[in-house]
């Protein structure tokens, strides 16, 4: 997109995707899926995966794709990055698990009233 029709609006880069200066789970993964080669189109791949990944957290092999669709590459191919969106949320799943497991454990009903002999209301 031209700069000029950027004016007045917020504009996040690649490298606004690092948190403390380590690189995001988008960008690991897609470094690990061998997606990086020459580098020109990776920046705006990452970009893509990490907006699609924002609106959906579990997008199929299709919807990625579709996410994809303007992003040219001629090194890598795109099997490495629908590979990176695969390994981006089963470990973004994973840790959702790891970060609650008694809750996942605990069968809890919504507004349930406390029985008296467990020490809640009469």
């Amino acid at each position: 997109m031209p700069a000029a029709t950027a004016a007045g609006s917020e504009v996040r880069t690649v490298e606004g995707l690092a948190v403390d200066g380590e690189p995001s789970d988008v960008q690991r993964a897609m470094a690990r899926c061998g997606t990086v080669q020459c580098g020109f189109c990776i920046p705006g791949m990452c970009m893509t995966v990490h907006d699609l990944l924002e609106g959906n957290h579990a997008p199929t092999e299709l919807e990625t794709r579709q996410a994809l669709a303007g992003n040219l590459c001629r090194c890598s191919g795109y099997r490495g990055v629908l590979d990176a969106v695969r390994d981006v949320v089963a470990e973004r799943e994973a840790g959702a698990a790891a970060a609650a497991p008694e809750a996942a454990d605990e069968i809890r009903v919504p507004h349930q009233i406390p029985h008296p002999h467990d020490g809640g209301m009469a």
